[in-house]
């Protein structure tokens, strides 16, 4: 399994807080299915303190020893990371927002001498290539990037149907696979409050995507706002999600870690939602409109209820999500496709 990039996949503790919700993009929307149904969410929480991530030496620098990337993989790399076997996190981007490693070329970086761990990614963030426990001494490392199959499927694509444990998702203390289904949940007591994940490690962190699943509520506390679904995009700035609930509501969510605050960004009361423990199969499609920038287009059940113009689109782990110590859900078919 691979190593989380982020400490803020931990179990993220949410303080309720009365914060003004924005709405950025268009959306397009449909009328409750009844007078009866709560509206959309007007308050969102913030969140305590995150820890940083470990440091680490920077890239290029004046370490004792230099790993050598070496690009013969047949496309850009953009993102590398390095980092000490013994630290449980990826760090930041050795390459900074601005440099690649074309094809053919070599970069080098500054370490000391040690055992290091490390991952290379394309400009979407797919990953090419990841090596681990690399004993790196004063002679130095040649690390060869080459093409790999760390997406499962090839080309950028991937999907479970959890009939038995593919061993691709990880950030989760309270997933099972049990009868075909991802069942997440419920947490203790601690958990109460808490944004829980279920992260796939075989999809990389991709820019531009189609993504699938079918929820199913179980038991437990869901409500517009405290809801399950999708994890969007998760880096270290933001993390982007998209929530269902029983009460019919479909809602997409921001955390920015700078300001710590939780955004509202669009969301619907729409009867193509299936009420209490109906099966929803929910579809996210995240395309390019303008360089950096997606159209997501949400559909449930066959229909496109919502559609959210011109957001910004930048690489981040994706994955499945609730929110709550009580909730208990059931995921299937998880299906996952880069877009070229």
């Amino acid at each position: 399994m691979r190593k989380p990039r982020f400490p803020q996949l931990l179990l993220v503790t949410l303080v309720a807080v009365s914060v003004a919700c924005s709405t950025s993009g268009g959306g397009t929307t449909e009328p409750p299915p009844t007078d009866s149904q709560p509206p959309p969410p007007t308050q969102v929480p913030t969140l305590p303190p995150i820890p940083t991530p470990p440091m680490v030496p920077t890239a290029g620098g004046g370490g004792a020893a230099t790993v050598t990337l070496i690009n013969r993989s047949g496309q850009s790399v953009c993102y590398v990371h390095i980092s000490l076997s013994t630290e449980q996190y990826w760090g930041d981007d050795w390459l900074g927002s601005t440099e690649i490693v074309a094809d053919g070329a070599t970069r080098a970086f500054g370490v000391e001498p040690g055992t290091w761990d490390m991952q290379a990614q394309t400009c979407d963030g797919e990953a090419i290539e990841e090596e681990y426990g690399n004993l790196v001494g004063p002679a130095g490392y040649d690390w060869i990037v080459e093409p790999s199959a760390v997406v499962s499927g090839g080309s950028g694509t991937f999907s479970d149907d959890f009939s038995s444990d593919s061993g691709a998702w990880s950030e989760c203390e309270e997933c099972t696979v049990s009868g075909g289904q991802l069942q997440m949940g419920p947490w203790g007591i601690s958990g109460a409050d808490t944004q829980h994940f279920a992260i796939c490690d075989a999809c990389g962190e991709p820019v531009y995507y189609r993504m699938s699943v079918d929820l199913t509520y179980i038991d437990g506390v869901s409500e517009p706002g405290r809801g399950f679904g999708l994890v969007l995009g998760l880096n270290n700035d933001r993390l982007l999600i998209l929530e269902v609930s029983p009460y019919q509501s479909l809602d997409v969510y921001e955390f920015d870690y700078e300001t710590r605050e939780w955004t509202w960004i669009n969301g619907v009361m729409t009867g193509a939602v299936r009420a209490e423990h109906g099966t929803n199969s929910v579809s996210v499609e995240m395309a390019q409109s303008n360089p950096g920038r997606a159209d997501i287009s949400i559909g449930v059940n066959g229909r496109t209820p919502l559609v959210i113009f011109n957001q910004e689109a930048v690489p981040g782990l994706v994955g499945l999500t609730l929110f709550g110590h009580s909730l208990e859900v059931a995921f299937d078919n998880f299906e996952f496709a880069v877009i070229e």
